[in-house]
């Protein structure tokens, strides 16, 4: 996944869904977290258990790509033909077996980093160890909730672990769900620079800061405020961060692609033969077309490559 390198065609949706579920699990760690948090090795090992919902088939491993491409109005998905046209008119239903997975997957990286938050606080280990960890969990957490006041306007709003009393919620108003987005981003300012593997860092945090005012901004709330926020952040990234285009464009799409100067924020997927995410090939590409499985979930429009086309006339993309 990254923030730069894929480009969703993401447009509003309106739906009112069975809020019963989404939150009904058990407290993460319930049963062993003395030991998981007794060491930072073991933490971290949990952690990045946090950071593997966001590439399961709930979020960006599937249904975000099937829901985020579908909407946009440029591909035509080879899925039942009446609930591809609820998608194309921007009238999905909780019927819809890609918009409950990507709810529930979402709120499935809010639960986990709730959790991981929760026991992180309570543990001995030492304070830059809690600053770092709890700053990436805040990030991840952010992030989801993001996703889902993005796509949902306003939605349940739950920042501790999951327990057996409390978990139907109702919705909270959009401008909430912002506020707690830019709170946790905020706090995960704390983070380091330098990324450990495929991790968030502070540069991260910093350019979802100024996404998440722009869109903010976008939606009339607190309009010219927040328009400068987001350029006071982005100007920060882009003039100072360690990010750059890819000079062989090629670079961008080999079998496993790591550590790319353009990924802002990057979750690499198994690279095995029956799970292979990691180029969107199993939605897009025909079938035995490229490593991993292949089922040809979408066909691009013309007006997709009419639209590319006429921005980027020339670009060696188009062929």
């Amino acid at each position: 996944m990254k923030f730069n390198g894929y480009k969703y065609l993401i447009l509003s949706m309106a739906a009112a869904f069975s809020l019963s579920s989404c939150l009904d699990e058990d407290p993460l760690y319930s049963q062993n977290n003395e030991i998981v948090f007794s060491s930072a090795e073991n933490a971290n090992l949990a952690l990045l258990g946090c950071y593997s919902h966001f590439s399961a088939s709930g979020t960006y491993g599937q249904n975000m790509q099937e829901v985020l491409i579908s909407v946009g109005g440029h591909a035509w998905a080879q899925r039942n033909a009446s609930d591809q046209d609820l998608f194309v008119s921007l009238n999905p239903t909780p019927s819809i077996g890609q918009i409950g997975t990507m709810w529930d997957g979402l709120y499935k990286v809010i639960s986990e980093s709730n959790a991981f938050i929760e026991n992180m606080q309570g543990s001995g280990l030492d304070e830059a160890t809690k600053t770092q960890l709890i700053g990436e969990a805040k990030f991840l957490r952010a992030v989801a909730y993001f996703n889902l006041v993005d796509l949902f306007g306003d939605v349940p709003l739950k920042t501790i672990a999951s327990t057996s009393e409390g978990i139907a919620l109702p919705r909270s108003p959009r401008e909430e769900v912002f506020k707690q987005v830019l709170q946790d981003l905020t706090d995960a300012l704390g983070i380091n620079e330098e990324a450990d593997g495929e991790r968030a860092t502070r540069w991260t945090v910093k350019a979802y800061l100024g996404k998440v005012y722009h869109k903010m901004a976008s939606l009339g709330i607190d309009t010219q405020q927040n328009m400068e926020n987001a350029k006071t952040y982005f100007d920060d990234v882009y003039n100072n961060g360690p990010y750059a285009l890819e000079a062989n464009f090629s670079e961008l799409f080999g079998d496993w692609v790591t550590g790319s100067k353009e990924a802002i924020f990057q979750i690499n997927f198994i690279g095995n033969a029956s799970a292979y995410y990691n180029r969107g090939s199993n939605r897009l590409c025909p079938q035995a077309s490229t490593t991993g499985v292949n089922w040809t979930t979408f066909a691009f429009s013309f007006s997709a490559y009419d639209l590319h086309a006429s921005t980027y006339p020339g670009d060696p993309r188009i062929k």
